[in-house]
């Protein structure tokens, strides 16, 4: 009996030990993951209660952002530095939209070769629906990440021009 529980025991162990090794998410992934937990929380929907999507936005930014995350859009006024910066722009998202939903696609993500800094490009396409009808936009977009306390963070976000902004406006 004592050896059926001894064979048990390490079947066990082998089968956890394989379960750990198989089922851990490579830095891609973690990174892919973090990108989708800040498009998730920015998302608008329809009848959103301000306080609950607040209160969503903050707890995600806090997460998946570096405390002095540096962000870059072209056509919003500059958000400073910082996590609280950025609350500002997706808080006015909820007010300017009805509906607004970010997707990004086309990701490429470049791990430096300590894996502590990524550099990710992706294709970032905003619909949204306002009193006026239906957006669509399509931005390039480069994350860099940061890898502190084994977990990634962003700590700027560079979005490009709109296609329609007058290139003395561009940065």
């Amino acid at each position: 009996m004592k050896r059926w529980i001894a064979i048990g025991g390490i079947a066990v162990g082998v089968g956890l030990v394989g379960y750990a090794l198989l089922s851990s998410q490579t830095d891609e992934e973690l990174i892919r993951a973090r990108l989708d937990q800040l498009t998730t929380a920015v998302r608008v929907d329809q009848g959103d209660n301000p306080l609950a999507r607040g209160a969503r936005v903050r707890r995600a930014i806090h997460e998946v952002l570096t405390r002095n995350v540096v962000v870059r859009i072209p056509d919003l006024p500059d958000p400073g530095q910082g996590r609280e910066g950025l609350l500002g722009i997706a808080m006015y998202a909820g007010h300017r939209y009805r509906t607004a939903e970010v997707k990004l696609s086309d990701t490429s993500i470049q791990l430096d070769t300590r894996k502590i800094e990524a550099s990710v490009k992706s294709e970032a396409t905003l619909t949204a629906t306002d009193a006026a009808g239906l957006h669509r936009q399509n931005r390039h977009v480069l994350f860099r990440f940061t890898r502190a306390a084994n977990h990634w963070r962003i700590s700027s976000i560079e979005v490009s021009a709109p296609p329609d902004l007058p290139p003395e406006a561009r940065p």
